[in-house]
C-alpha cells in the first residue's frame, strides 16, 4: 500500500512509442525541423468523437487528431491521468 509520501515520489517513466499516422493534419507552409514536438491534447467536447486527441504543432498551429480506434483506448487513461502523451513529427 502506497503513503502520500510515496505517492509524492513517483515519477514519470517512458514505457513504450506508438507511430502512427495524424488525420486531418494541417502544416501547409509551415516549415517543420526534422524532428518537431508536438502537442497531444484531450479534446472531450468534440462533437464528432468524445475520446478525441488532438494534436499540434509547439506553436498551436496544425488541427489534426488521432485516429478513433487508438484515441479510444488512450482517452480514458489521459482522463484518469495515468498517462501522458508526447510526440514527435519526423520529416
Amino acid at each position: 500500500m502506497s503513503s502520500p509520501d510515496t505517492e509524492s515520489a513517483i515519477q514519470w517513466v517512458l514505457i513504450g512509442i506508438i507511430i502512427t499516422r495524424v488525420k486531418g493534419i494541417r502544416f501547409q507552409g509551415h516549415s517543420t525541423s526534422t524532428r518537431e514536438r508536438l502537442q497531444l491534447e484531450r479534446d472531450a467536447n468534440n462533437q464528432h468523437d468524445a475520446n478525441a486527441i488532438t494534436v499540434r504543432d509547439e506553436s498551436g498551429q496544425g488541427d489534426g487528431f488521432l485516429d478513433s480506434n487508438l484515441a479510444s483506448i488512450l482517452a480514458p487513461h489521459l482522463d484518469a491521468g495515468a498517462i501522458r502523451l508526447c510526440g514527435s513529427r519526423w520529416n
